[in-house]
């Protein structure tokens, strides 16, 4: 079934799980994939996913990239991604 399918995949350069489509907006996960062909859409859809989530948006504004990794991922991946997302930031702070 397609829509299971969309509901399982993980979409656009944020890599959001289809799952998350009525938390965004969208009707289905099918809609969320079509919508996020479009890049601009799927910097929104990042925006909006964390900005839905109160603890995660206080885990950015803080930069405590480990809750960051951990409400992002699941805490199976921690330490995987919280220094990666750590040096990105840094790598952006240094080019502003």
């Amino acid at each position: 079934d397609a829509e299971a399918a969309a509901r399982s995949i993980s979409i656009g350069a944020a890599q959001i799980m289809g799952f998350h489509a009525q938390r965004l907006g969208y009707p289905s996960a099918r809609s969320m994939l079509r919508a996020f062909y479009n890049p601009s859409v799927q910097v929104i859809g990042l925006i909006n996913f964390l900005l839905s989530d109160p603890a995660l948006w206080q885990a950015v504004l803080q930069r405590d990239w480990r809750s960051v990794a951990r409400l992002y991922n699941g805490a199976g991946a921690v330490e995987t991604y919280a220094p990666l997302l750590q040096a990105k930031y840094e790598a952006l702070k240094a080019a502003a």
